[in-house]
């Protein structure tokens, strides 16, 4: 791969051990294929700052460090890296996900000769068989296989010069936490779509993250609300389904499993339910069952989590 032609580029925030086993495992590829990494920190002090520059000491001249205001909200580090790159194709990743840049290279370098929009990977296998390379030109095709899968930073790699600054500006305003999934469907409902579906699992999660900032901070519910007015914004050109395929992903984060998960991480209480209340009543959820859980002892959340085995990890972000 030649230089300047794609960037991975990892948004992260006061993780340094998160961005120095990230590092580790994906600098030694990247220079190998002449990819290039940046970081873009918000971080209140210098730890993953330090561990950069160590890293380009030790010859790694393909590792770039970007410092950001620490009152950025997540979403908001996104433009820097679709917008203006100066590579020819991106790579955004979460810092809780290690992509296997060894194991798809050549297809990555095959695809971006063919020159798609984007590259899309799927994050799990979901029981169906592995593919490589299936053609998508239709938008409703690209939601019905990777609407949930592009949720997750890491699972799509988009050319450059895609988004404009104007067009990113008012996405940030309408789409916030899922800012990218509502970019790629918005441009793509207007547009020819030139995209390739690799149902390849991508990743390895970095064993240092054990929950994504909007679970740890109490904001899932928040974040949930924001998923909804994902839904309700797309163009009118996804409307005869739209509704289904979010379904999913609403049961993914507020199914019975994962609320017993919820009350028992701290982001389900009574003035969390009754602030979100909106948000059960949208998706037909029984505000009697959330509140008998809301009224539970935790304890007794605990338990539940281990009967279904259900405490697994969050690392979208």
């Amino acid at each position: 791969m030649e230089k300047g032609q794609l960037l991975i580029a990892v948004p992260t925030k006061d993780h340094p051990q998160y961005i120095a086993y990230y590092l580790s495992e994906v600098m030694p590829d990247a220079k190998r294929y002449h990819v290039d990494v940046c970081i873009y920190d918000s971080s209140a002090g210098n730890a993953t700052k330090d561990i950069v520059e160590e890293k380009v000491s030790q010859g790694y001249g393909n590792l770039s460090y970007r410092k950001m205001p620490e009152e950025l909200q997540f979403w908001e580090k996104v433009k820097g890296i679709y917008v203006g790159s100066g590579y020819e194709y991106v790579w955004l990743c979460g810092d809780g996900i290690i992509v296997m840049l060894d194991k798809y290279i050549d297809v990555i370098v095959q695809e971006m000769e063919k020159k798609r929009d984007m590259i899309v990977f799927s994050s799990l296998l979901d029981g169906k068989e592995e593919c490589i390379g299936m053609e998508i030109t239709d938008p409703l095709v690209l939601m019905e296989n990777c609407w949930g899968g592009l949720g997750i930073w890491g699972s799509s790699i988009v050319r450059g010069d895609l988004f404009q600054s104007g067009e990113w500006d008012r996405y940030e305003k309408d789409y916030r936490s899922f800012i990218h999934l509502g970019a790629y469907f918005e441009k793509f409902a207007a547009e020819e779509l030139n995209a390739v579906y690799i149902h390849n699992s991508f990743l390895k999660l970095n064993p240092f993250k054990k929950a994504s900032t909007w679970v740890t901070g109490k904001k899932v519910l928040e974040v949930m609300e924001d998923y909804t007015k994902i839904v309700e914004m797309l163009p009118e050109r996804y409307s005869p389904v739209k509704w289904e395929y979010a379904k999913d992903v609403i049961a993914t984060y507020l199914g019975l499993e994962r609320l017993w998960v919820l009350r028992w991480d701290g982001n389900l209480d009574a003035a969390l339910v009754w602030k979100h209340r909106a948000l059960f009543r949208k998706w037909k959820i029984s505000l009697r069952k959330v509140m008998f859980i809301v009224l539970c002892p935790r304890k007794i959340a605990d338990l539940m989590c281990t009967i279904y085995g259900s405490k697994y990890i969050l690392h979208l972000h």
